[in-house]
């Protein structure tokens, strides 16, 4: 739903630009992934949260890197873009009875620190992105994260 209502505003708020300056406005051209990207994805026990498990997914090619970490420990979630591709990175957080959330960067060369907060003990898995494109690259889902 709040993407369906993101896409309406930006369409309105487009028209709108369009209206008042007779300018249009021309959307970037679609990022071809061409790089060969290599993805990891893996897991370990959080030292600082007792049964927590962290969770990650990185994917990177010709010095480029997106990530995704879940940090059982005060719940954040980072999501990190050094991929200058015109794109925020694009991560996915899934937690056991809580549904899945979709996280963006916040630019390139950041990363983007999401302090959550969850019961504890849950599942938890994560997805990172090149960019919310048809040609982004996925690393897959990792899971065995616990909150």
């Amino acid at each position: 739903m709040q993407r369906t209502l993101t896409t309406r505003w930006a369409a309105l708020a487009g028209a709108a630009v369009l209206a008042f300056t007779g300018a249009a406005l021309t959307a970037a051209p679609a990022q071809a992934e061409t790089r060969a990207w290599s993805c990891t994805k893996g897991k370990n026990p959080d030292s600082g949260d007792s049964g927590g498990v962290d969770v990650y997914a990185t994917c990177s090619a010709s010095g480029n890197r997106v990530s995704a970490r879940f940090n059982a420990d005060g719940e954040h979630f980072l999501v990190c873009d050094h991929y200058p591709n015109g794109y925020s990175t694009y991560a996915r957080l899934t937690v056991a009875g809580n549904g899945t959330a979709t996280y963006y960067s916040s630019g390139s060369g950041r990363c983007t620190d999401f302090n959550l907060s969850f019961d504890e003990g849950l599942a938890v898995s994560v997805e990172v992105c090149t960019a919310d494109t048809s040609t982004a690259v996925c690393s897959g889902r990792s899971s065995g994260g616990v909150t």
